[in-house]
């Protein structure tokens, strides 16, 4: 036990009682760093989710709504991007071979649409910045067309086409249903008959080529 003993020193005979002993604040420091450091976490959080996060892009409405080309969200106005999708909740493929060719529309096309005519009423077109919302699309894009804008002068304005301006052009459009805010292509079974005209406008000609479209649409990714 002598050994024990020594070993560990000597044994504690005056055990301080928890009524009685003096009791005092330590760590004082150490606590006001503590919470320091959690409201700086506070502040960057708050940050991040107002100021830090441009285009609204942890907005989980994007999972229903989708973005367009230019990563603004349908139906939400992108002031830095100088972009306005008002209004256009629908996410339109408007090339189904090219996912990342995408488009925010008002209403999913409902039938096919070959000239500039009918393009710009469905919306299906492109254009710098917000100009084609100032006093309507159609009176902004036919303006543009020394010739007078109409869907005969115009079919080289056709964004599948090498001749069209990128930033001003017009896309022929296909017949799709709206689901959950998606124009998913919506095909007649035998479209033979319109694959001349598919094919001058740049579009598939076979509904197999459209169903590309498909995967991209379906997924929330």
């Amino acid at each position: 036990m002598g050994d024990d003993e020594q070993k560990f020193g000597d044994k504690e005979t005056d055990v301080p009682s928890p009524e009685t002993a003096k009791r005092s604040c330590r760590d004082l420091l150490c606590l006001i760093v503590f919470l320091l450091a959690w409201a700086v976490w506070i502040v960057l959080a708050l940050m991040v989710f107002t100021d830090g996060c441009p285009n609204h892009c942890n907005d989980p409405m994007k999972l229903v709504y989708g973005t367009d080309s230019n990563g603004c969200m349908c139906g939400r106005k992108c002031t830095d991007l100088n972009v306005d999708n008002t209004g256009k909740k629908r996410l339109y493929l408007p090339d189904p071979r090219d996912p990342y060719s995408r488009l925010c529309l008002a209403t999913c096309p409902t039938a096919f649409a070959f000239t500039k005519d009918e393009a710009v009423k469905q919306g299906t077109y492109v254009c710098a910045g917000n100009a084609c919302m100032l006093g309507g699309a159609s009176v902004w894009f036919y303006n543009q067309n020394k010739a007078g804008g109409s869907s005969v002068a115009a079919p080289l304005d056709n964004c599948f086409l090498p001749t069209s301006n990128s930033t001003n052009c017009w896309y022929p459009s296909y017949p799709t249903i709206d689901v959950l805010y998606k124009c998913i292509p919506s095909l007649p079974a035998n479209i033979s008959t319109d694959s001349e005209s598919l094919q001058a406008a740049g579009l598939p000609s076979s509904i197999g080529s459209f169903g590309d479209s498909l995967s991209t649409l379906q997924s929330p990714g």
